[in-house]
């Protein structure tokens, strides 16, 4: 049931999380095609002024006012090249950003809009082109023929110095250009709804997938809330609720965390014994394996769970773990005796291990026990990179690592609870059960 009421939260967060990407997908597309044809107008408008208007006009400065043959020659080229091309109207201004011509006769030629953004914009060298939905007042009468438009300033300059000449502006109707923009947008959104939905409806089933695995693990999970029970029952009950939150949290991140607390919790409990460990010290060790991978919590499904080894970056995502599970320990009262051997299980016998680079006895010596039982359950287990290992190898591992990774003494006491058949040895992926080296 709760699996159910999980699946229908995502599916319901997940569609609205994508509704969210897809409008502001949408909104940004609908940007950047705009742009895109603001840009070809720039393009075409520049293409005129470098080539058209300098081939009638020369290579000089515009006028302060065109002669009639000028002006002749510009509508000319207004009706022969720019009408088809969706121009309606043309203007031209000198380089002291006064109008000396328009389509239009109505405007005011020879007046000075050299405070106009754009003017001012195209003196400096830069193609500015707008479309204008309000009328403004150097285009009042061409948005009352057109409505919108899209209007372009070119720059007009000289090919060898540079020096900028006139400006040369163009008119276009933007309704057909508006249409043009909807339907490009339309089949990219018809696109993009298409491949969200897909993906959406193939993440909702991985989802499903992973609840399903996750009720699997909830026998395991069971099992660590009964012995943390049994472990804390003196303890109030608001801090056994803690301490069964924390694991729980991190047993969701990975399947496989529940089965090899359980499996650490057994191995440090027989060898603990095998080393004269009192009562109270083989308590400590068993709760301490049962939340020596809390910090997990802090890992990247993405890494915990990778079908392959991890790179140096995710290695050090992961080795932060240790010290990150003794800070939320540390964090809580009733635990704080588990920070040393949560934060040290992973130092080596040389030195080279971490958080610290503790080395020898100056480690924990629970933590040292620890270590080796995280080891050996982590090489005999099923791991997403890799298949477990046999128990005749990881007991070879061990002996690899003793004196350099291991305490030897914890190494000589795990090997001889193996080798006398008292360590229960559990298959990956099965409950517990006892096995001699000699059966491997």
């Amino acid at each position: 049931m709760a699996d159910t009421r999980f699946v229908k939260k995502f599916s319901i967060r997940s569609l609205l999380v994508m509704l969210v990407l897809f409008g502001a997908l949408g909104a940004a597309l609908t940007w950047r095609v705009q742009e895109l044809y603001l840009r070809n107008a720039a393009l075409t408008a520049d293409t005129l002024a470098s080539g058209a208007i300098l081939g009638h006009f020369g290579y000089g400065p515009f006028p302060d006012r065109l002669t009639a043959e000028q002006q002749e020659v510009v509508e000319s080229m207004l009706d022969r090249d720019l009408r088809g091309a969706g121009v309606f109207a043309v203007k031209l201004w000198n380089r002291e950003g006064t109008l000396i011509h328009s389509s239009d006769p109505s405007d005011r030629v020879g007046q000075s809009f050299a405070e106009d953004p754009e003017v001012a914009h195209a003196l400096a060298g830069e193609t500015a082109a707008e479309i204008i939905h309000q009328a403004q007042p150097e285009n009042v009468e061409q948005f009352e023929y057109a409505g919108s438009l899209l209007e372009v300033y070119a720059p007009v300059e000289d090919p060898d110095s540079g020096a900028i000449l006139g400006i040369f502006e163009t008119y276009q109707h933007f309704e057909p250009i508006r249409r043009e923009i909807m339907l490009s947008l339309a089949l990219l959104w018809g696109f993009i709804a298409l491949g969200s939905g897909t993906a959406y409806l193939v993440q909702l089933r991985m989802v499903r997938s992973m609840a399903e695995e996750l009720s699997d693990t909830e026998a395991q999970v069971a099992e660590v809330n009964s012995r943390l029970e049994s472990s804390f029952s003196q303890l109030e009950e608001h801090s056994l609720g803690t301490l069964q939150a924390l694991t729980v949290a991190v047993d969701a991140k990975d399947s496989q965390t529940a089965s090899h607390s359980l499996g650490v919790s057994a191995y440090v409990r027989v060898v603990g014994s095998q080393l004269k460990l009192d009562e109270t010290e083989l308590d400590l060790l068993e709760r301490a394996a049962l939340l020596h991978d809390i910090g997990k919590i802090g890992v990247p499904e993405t890494i915990l769970l990778k079908p392959a080894k991890l790179s140096e970056d995710e290695k050090s995502v992961v080795a932060n773990h240790s010290s990150a599970g003794a800070q939320i320990v540390e964090s809580i009262p009733f635990l704080k005796d588990l920070v040393p051997l949560i934060r040290h299980h992973h130092e080596h016998w040389n030195g080279e291990g971490y958080p610290d680079g503790l080395s020898a006895d100056h480690i924990p010596r629970l933590a040292r026990v620890l270590a080796v039982a995280d080891a050996f359950d982590a090489m005999t287990s099923d791991r997403p990179y890799r298949s477990a290992m046999r128990v005749g190898n990881a007991r070879l591992e061990l002996l690899r690592g003793r004196g350099a990774q291991f305490d030897p003494a914890v190494v000589d006491a795990f090997i001889e609870a193996i080798d006398r058949g008292t360590l229960m040895v559990r298959d990956s992926g099965t409950p517990s059960r006892t096995r001699s080296s000699a059966s491997v």
